[in-house]
C-alpha cells in the first residue's frame, strides 16, 4: 500500500493509517525541529513523516506488534533516524529528557 510516498505495511494488531493520521501529518510542519518523539507510533507513518525533515526521532508503543511494523516501514522507506522504544505513554521515558517535538494521536476507538 502507498501513502504519502510510503511504503507502509499493515498487521492485524495495529490499527492502520486512517483518516486522522493524515490529519495530523498535514497539521505538522517539522521543518524546524532536531529531536521529535511519537507517542503510540503504531504502524509508524507519523514518525516516518517526522524523519523526512528531523534529524532525530524517537517512537514509543505499548503494542509489540506496532514497534515491530513500525521498524519493517521504516526499513521499507529506507529510514534510519527514527528509534524505537517499549513505553506506556512517558513510562520509559528518563526524567528531563527534552523534545522540540511530542506527537500523541491515542487511541479513541473501541477494540477487542
Amino acid at each position: 500500500m502507498e501513502i504519502l510516498d510510503y511504503k507502509i505495511a499493515q498487521d492485524e494488531n495495529v490499527y492502520p493509517p486512517s483518516e486522522d493520521s493524515y490529519l495530523l501529518i498535514e497539521a505538522i510542519n517539522p521543518k524546524n525541529f532536531t529531536k521529535a518523539l511519537e507517542i503510540g507510533v503504531g504502524s509508524g507513518i507519523i514518525s516516518l513523516h517526522l524523519a523526512k525533515e528531523i534529524d532525530t526521532v524517537f517512537g514509543c508503543d505499548i503494542n509489540p506488534y506496532s514497534l515491530f511494523l513500525s521498524k519493517q516501514n521504516a526499513l521499507a522507506n529506507s529510514i534510519n533516524n527514527i528509534y524505537l522504544f517499549s513505553s506506556n505513554i512517558f513510562s520509559s521515558i528518563k526524567p528531563g529528557t527534552l523534545f522540540d517535538l511530542i506527537v500523541f494521536n491515542p487511541p479513541y476507538l473501541p477494540v477487542d
